[in-house]
C-alpha cells in the first residue's frame, strides 16, 4: 500500500565523517547528497 517515502518527507540527512546535518529534500534520497562542508555522501538520520 502506498509506499515511496524510506523514512518520510522530513528529518535530516547527516555526515557521518564530520557530523554536519542538512534538511532533507523531498524526493532526493540522503545518499545522492554530499556534505557541504568535507564532500562525504551523506545519510538519513
Amino acid at each position: 500500500m502506498g509506499g515511496g517515502f524510506g523514512a518520510g518527507p522530513g528529518g535530516f540527512c547527516v555526515c557521518p565523517n564530520c557530523g554536519e546535518k542538512v534538511a532533507h529534500q523531498l524526493g532526493v534520497p540522503c545518499y545522492e547528497q554530499t556534505c557541504p562542508k568535507c564532500g562525504t555522501a551523506m545519510t538519513r538520520e
